[in-house]
């Protein structure tokens, strides 16, 4: 599926004198094998003026549960929902979404801690939890939020229709390998006579071998400037990081080629 070129755009933002909760646009993530599991990230903080941020969590909603939610939430209709997501590392951690509408008031609460993976690969809460955020906001804020998210998510939808309908690109084919190397002895005249060495992977041309070596791969930088890196040399965002570090301490400390590989392990 074609990704995002804005990835963690930010739809909406809302924030209060100690807390804020921002939605972004997770809808291009797919597994390792390609299929597609669009998300719509909730990230939200706790801050003290002064001081900055002491807590920051992110939950990763399913792309379906997310519509029924916020369209729920847009009409102002009594809501009381529950999501588990988590991440299946060496320690499984659990990730939990209350979203709860109270009289003239809608509360989100996001909370972090111990996990455990079912049989089913799902990750449920295995003890108390280490790290809660409450965001509560208005009814009418509520709504404002809604309908935002709404309406991105309707026109990527409409976005990736248009690409799916657009013809394939007609690619003209290959012309056959004695046109590209030529006639034998014409090749012989133009290299010289003679068993030329082997290249370093062995690989030969028309029985002759190739001189040149194949390039080594040369380690991608982890860091510029404090940040972490992707392999492609994107930064990683602020709200991914404890994801990245679950990576690479999984996976030898290797670093993940893009996001989209990162969510992909994340969430596989």
């Amino acid at each position: 599926m074609p990704q995002s070129q804005n990835q963690n755009f930010r739809i909406y933002e809302y924030m209060t004198r100690t807390t804020w909760l921002h939605a972004q646009d997770a809808l291009h993530f797919t597994k390792e094998n390609g299929e597609p599991i669009p998300k719509l990230q909730l990230f939200a903080g706790l801050y003290r003026q002064g001081e900055g941020a002491n807590s920051q969590l992110s939950h990763w909603l399913d792309a379906a549960d997310a519509r029924v939610l916020f369209a729920d939430l847009s009409w102002g209709k009594p809501v009381d929902f529950t999501d588990y997501k988590g991440s299946n590392g060496q320690q499984p951690i659990s990730r939990v979404l209350r979203v709860n509408a109270k009289d003239d008031k809608v509360y989100f609460q996001l909370t972090e801690g111990p996990g455990k993976a079912t049989q089913t690969g799902a990750i449920t809460p295995a003890g108390p939890v280490e790290t809660k955020i409450n965001v509560g906001m208005t009814k009418d804020d509520a709504r404002k939020m809604a309908y935002a998210i709404l309406e991105h998510m309707q026109a990527y939808a409409t976005a990736q229709a248009v690409i799916r309908a657009m013809p394939a690109p007609q690619r003209e084919p290959w012309p056959k390998a004695k046109e590209i190397a030529g006639d034998d002895d014409l090749a012989d005249e133009l290299f010289g006579y003679g068993e030329r060495p082997k290249r370093a992977t062995g690989e030969s041309f028309h029985g002759r071998t190739v001189t040149t070596t194949a390039p080594a791969e040369l380690p991608a930088p982890t860091k510029r400037n404090g940040t972490p890196l992707y392999r492609t040399g994107d930064p990683v965002a602020e709200a991914d990081i404890s994801a990245y570090n679950e990576y690479r301490s999984a996976n030898g400390y290797r670093v993940p080629e893009s996001r989209e590989q990162l969510m992909g392990w994340f969430y596989k």
